[in-house]
C-alpha cells in the first residue's frame, strides 16, 4: 500500500514540474512576440517616418544604453520635430567644404571619417619649406577696414607711403600677389598642409623676413623659377660656403662637385620639381635643343598614333603636367637603333637614347612610389651628373638647354641632398618624403581660392586675404582623403609601382602613398652621390671637373 502512495506523490510532484514548466515556456513567448512586435514597430517606423539622421538618432540611443522602445519613442519625437540628433562630424566637414567650395569640386565627395586640423608639436623637429608664388589679382582697389587703407596698389609705384590721387592716371593697379605658405616636411596628413601668408614684396629682404618667420630646425625657400624672385633667392641663399664646422658638413662635405654654398642659417633654396618636368617638355617644342621634326619621326618611327603625338607636343598647352609626364614617357621607352638604320638616324637615336637617360633620372624619383630614398638621391645625382656633361658637351649650353633651366635642375638635386643631411642631423630615425618638395601644397591652396563663389573665380587683393583662410580649411579636410576631391586636373601627376613588373597608375601622389623606404637613417649621401656619377658612364664621356650644383 505504501508503495502506491509513494507513486502517486512522484505523479503529483511531475505534473506540477510540467505545469511551472508550460507557465514558464508561455512567458518566454509573450516575451519573445512582444519584442518581435516591437521590432516590427521599429522597421514600421524607420519605413514610414521622414527622420533626418536616423542613423545618428539610433546610435546616439544606443551609446545611451536605451532599449528598443526607448529607440522608437525617439523615433516618434524626432518625427513629431520636439527631438533633433546633433550633427554628424561628417557633416560638419562637408558643411565647411561646401560653404567654401560648392561647385564641381565637391560634387563627387563622399566624406566619411572626422579630421581635425594640427599644427606640427612644439617638442618635434620638423622641416618646414617656405613656398612662394603669385596669383594673378583683379586690378581694382579695395578699401581694408582694418588698416582704414586703400590696397591694390602697385607696389612697386605706391611704395609705402600714403598715395595721393590727383588724376586716375596717377593709380597703377597691382596685377598679382606675391603669397607665401609655410609646409611641414612630414608624413603626417595633419601637418604637412600648406599654411599661407601674404608678403609684399619680392626683394631679398622681404623674402628673407619671410624665411625668418620659419624659426624652425631646418627650412629652405622654394619658388617656380620667377626669373626677378630667383636672383633674389639666390642672393639670399648662396652667399657663404657651408663651414667645416657643421654638423651638416660631414655629410656632405665629401660629396665632389657639389655646391656647398649656403645662406643665413644654412638656408638653401629649391625649384619646384612640376615646373622643372613642364619646362623640360618645353625644350622638346622650340626650334634649338631636340628639334621637334626629328623627335617627331622618331616617334612616328616607333608606331605612335599620330593624333597622340601632336596632343602632347602641342606647343600651346604648356601647364599641363600630365601632357609633360606622357610625352617624357614616350622618350625614354624609345628603344635602341638598329645597325640596319640609316646613318644618321642611328646617330639621332641614339642621342635621343642618351637624353631618355636625364629625362628618366629626373622623373622617377618623384612618381615611382616603389624607390628607396637612397634610389631616389642616387637618380637625382645621376641626373646632376648626366645634365652638366650634355650641357657643357662640345660648349652646347642652351643649344642643349635653356640655362636658367639647367640651373634650376642642380638647384633642386642640391637642395634634396640638403634636406635630407638635415633631416639625418635633426632626427635620425625620421622619414623624408621627396615628394614634399614640390609647390603642389600652395597651387592647390590657389585652386581652392579659385573655386569658391561659384563661377566668380577671379579675386581682388582683398577678397584674396578672406578665401585664403577658408582655402587652408579645406586644404585641410581634403588632405586626409584624396578621394574626396577630384584634384586639378592640370596638376595631376601618376605615380608609377612596379613591384609586381607592371606599371601601376597611382593619382594623387602623397605620403602615403610611397612603398619604398625613406628612413634616413639607411640612407648614406655619399654612396647615393657616388653611385649617381657613375651612372653617367654608361654615356661614355668625360667626368666634370668643376662644381655642377
Amino acid at each position: 500500500m505504501s508503495g502506491l502512495i509513494e507513486i502517486l506523490r512522484r505523479k503529483d510532484r511531475q505534473i506540477d514540474s510540467l505545469k511551472l514548466q508550460r507557465l514558464n515556456t508561455n512567458r518566454k513567448l509573450d516575451l519573445l512576440m512582444t519584442s518581435n512586435l516591437d521590432y516590427k514597430r521599429f522597421v514600421m517606423a524607420v519605413g514610414k517616418c521622414n527622420v533626418p539622421r536616423l542613423n545618428q538618432l539610433v546610435r546616439s540611443a544606443l551609446r545611451k544604453k536605451h532599449g528598443i522602445n526607448g529607440i522608437i519613442q525617439l523615433i516618434g519625437r524626432a518625427a513629431l520635430g520636439t527631438y533633433s540628433p546633433r550633427h554628424t562630424e561628417q557633416e560638419h566637414l562637408m558643411s565647411v567644404v561646401l560653404y567654401w567650395l560648392g561647385g564641381a569640386r565637391v560634387a563627387e565627395s563622399n566624406i566619411a571619417t572626422a579630421f581635425q586640423i594640427d599644427a606640427p608639436s612644439n617638442n618635434q623637429v620638423v622641416g618646414l619649406v617656405c613656398m612662394i608664388d603669385e596669383i594673378k589679382v583683379e586690378e581694382v582697389l579695395d578699401w581694408c577696414l582694418h588698416t582704414n587703407s586703400v590696397i591694390g596698389l602697385c607696389r612697386e609705384h605706391s611704395g609705402c607711403n600714403a598715395h595721393a590721387i590727383n588724376n586716375i592716371d596717377d593709380l597703377h593697379f597691382g596685377m598679382e600677389a606675391t603669397v607665401a605658405a609655410i609646409g611641414a616636411l612630414t608624413g603626417n596628413h595633419r601637418q604637412y598642409i600648406a599654411r599661407p601668408f601674404l608678403i609684399t614684396d619680392k626683394h631679398a629682404d622681404l623674402l628673407h623676413l619671410a624665411c625668418s618667420a620659419c624659426n624652425q630646425m631646418h627650412k629652405e625657400t622654394k619658388g617656380n623659377g620667377e626669373s626677378r624672385r630667383g636672383k633674389a633667392l639666390v642672393a639670399l641663399t648662396e652667399h657663404t660656403p657651408l663651414s667645416p664646422t657643421s654638423r651638416l658638413y660631414a655629410y656632405l662635405g665629401g660629396l665632389p662637385l657639389l655646391n656647398l654654398l649656403v645662406g643665413e642659417d644654412e638656408l638653401t633654396s629649391d625649384k619646384d620639381y612640376k615646373h622643372v618636368m613642364k619646362r623640360l617638355r618645353h625644350t622638346h617644342l622650340r626650334p634649338s635643343g631636340v628639334s621637334v621634326g626629328v623627335l617627331r619621326s622618331h616617334l612616328e618611327g616607333n608606331k605612335y598614333p599620330s593624333s597622340q603625338i601632336n596632343n602632347l607636343m602641342n606647343a600651346t598647352d604648356k601647364q599641363d603636367v600630365t601632357t609633360m609626364f606622357n610625352l617624357m614617357l614616350l622618350i625614354w621607352k624609345l628603344p635602341p637603333p638598329l645597325t640596319t638604320d640609316n646613318p644618321i638616324y642611328y646617330e639621332t637615336r641614339v642621342a635621343l637614347n642618351q637624353h631618355s637617360k636625364l629625362v628618366k633620372y629626373l622623373i622617377l624619383p618623384y612618381i615611382n612610389v616603389d624607390m628607396s630614398l637612397h634610389d631616389q638621391l642616387k637618380s637625382l645625382s645621376a641626373a646632376a651628373h648626366l645634365a652638366y656633361i650634355f650641357f657643357t658637351d662640345h660648349n652646347a649650353h642652351s643649344a642643349y638647354l635653356p640655362s636658367p633651366l639647367y640651373r634650376d635642375i642642380q638647384i633642386m638635386v642640391k637642395n634634396a641632398f640638403f634636406c635630407v643631411a638635415k633631416m639625418k642631423r635633426d632626427n635620425p630615425n625620421g622619414e623624408f618624403f621627396l615628394i614634399l618638395l614640390g609647390m603642389d601644397r600652395l597651387e592647390w591652396i590657389f585652386g581652392l581660392i579659385r573655386s569658391q563663389n561659384g563661377s566668380d573665380v577671379n579675386v581682388s587683393t582683398y577678397t584674396l586675404l578672406g578665401r585664403t583662410s577658408g582655402a587652408v580649411e579645406c586644404h585641410s579636410i581634403l588632405s586626409q582623403h584624396p578621394e574626396w576631391d577630384r584634384g586639378p586636373r592640370r596638376l595631376r601627376l601618376q605615380g608609377l609601382s612596379t613591384t609586381t613588373g607592371i606599371e601601376q597608375k597611382i593619382d594623387h601622389l602623397n605620403p602615403a602613398l610611397w612603398k619604398g623606404d625613406v628612413r634616413v637613417s639607411g640612407v648614406q649621401l655619399m654612396s647615393a652621390w657616388s653611385s649617381g656619377r657613375h651612372e653617367k658612364s654608361s654615356a661614355s664621356l668625360s667626368r666634370p671637373r668643376v662644381p655642377i650644383c
